[in-house]
């Protein structure tokens, strides 16, 4: 785990495992539970903690746990030193500084864990820098292995970006690709700002072939979802999310989401009495929506008769408020 440039690390970074998890669980510290407001997936009960940090020592001890970079960084404008990570009063600060230092206008502060993870849970509480051009960021991946074993990937839980935007993506470092002349690796990085534009497009880098497609989420209220779509891989392109269903000059374009064999179910509504609702995710109709329940998971699956290769997935988010999109 290693997040990166300014953020403030509020209480906790921890890691649980499954109580069926095949691998051994590290030891579980007496004295630590998960965060609070955690979202352990089925709760808490079904884990067991394995690691965690609250930072709650004085900053000398640090360095027992974490690693810091101490060294320039030619990939962004600031170096990172181990004097911008900055323990007190059970946080962490990572500090941006205007300053000179390993031939960069900018010095910053990153770390990593000194011990080394497999399959679990990984939750952080950090508050974004209150700047733009940062990169407050929660990431895993695998680093260190002499010599190398197996794979090399890192995934992104957030690289986010003042104030309001979040990047999750799944780098495969080890296998590589050529994209319009340029070397590059599998996964395509997405981002997206909220509360600016309702729609989501996203083009699978690797298509997935599968019989069924579910879309899960923990928001602690109702989710909103308007027209949703599911392509077929088309070397013409996609529409624009926005644009009416049928309206297309995309030759070849297939959308198994409009298929009457497509099943759709939806984890509830928030009004119990009006399910026709789930009908909204494929009336066309980009102004309407099906809203979930208030309470527990929020989910919409889509099952088709027999497997499906998907190479583009749009949807609608959110509603419209006078104009503005919520």
């Amino acid at each position: 785990m290693s997040p990166k440039l300014p953020l403030l690390l509020l209480g906790s970074l921890l890691l649980c495992l499954p109580l069926a998890a095949g691998a051994p669980a590290l030891p579980k510290a007496a004295d630590t539970v998960p965060a609070p407001g955690s979202l352990l997936p089925g709760g808490a009960g079904a884990w067991t903690l394995s690691w965690s940090d609250e930072f709650e020592y004085a900053n000398a001890d640090l360095d027992k746990e974490w690693i810091s970079q101490n060294a320039p960084s030619g990939h962004i404008l600031c170096s990172r030193w181990r004097e911008n990570a900055v323990v007190a009063n059970g946080t962490l600060k990572l500090l941006n500084k205007k300053e000179k230092r390993g031939g960069q206008e900018w010095t910053s502060g990153n770390l990593w864990t000194r011990q080394k993870f497999l399959y679990g849970y990984y939750e952080c509480r950090y508050r974004y820098a209150a700047a733009e051009g940062t990169n407050n960021s929660f990431w895993i991946m695998t680093m260190g292995d002499k010599p190398k074993v197996g794979k090399s990937f890192e995934i992104d839980i957030n690289e986010g970006h003042f104030p309001s935007s979040v990047n999750t993506n799944i780098h495969n470092w080890t296998d590589s690709i050529v994209v319009n002349g340029k070397k590059t690796h599998p996964s395509s990085s997405k981002g997206f700002s909220f509360g600016s534009e309702p729609d989501r497009s996203l083009i699978l880098e690797t298509p997935v072939t599968t019989r069924k497609l579910r879309f899960v989420s923990n928001n602690r209220t109702q989710v909103h979802l308007g027209e949703f779509r599911i392509y077929n891989v088309n070397k013409a392109g996609y529409p624009s999310a926005l644009s009416p269903s049928a309206d297309s000059d995309k030759p070849g374009l297939e959308n198994y989401v409009k298929q009457g064999s497509t099943r759709i179910r939806v984890s509830g509504f928030y009004n119990a009495a009006d399910t026709k609702t789930v009908a909204h995710l494929r009336d066309g109709d980009i102004r309407t929506r099906w809203t979930s329940q208030k309470d527990g998971e929020k989910w919409v699956e889509f099952e088709f008769p027999k497997e499906r290769t998907i190479g583009c997935i749009q949807f609608l988010n959110g509603w419209n408020d006078k104009g503005t999109w919520k």
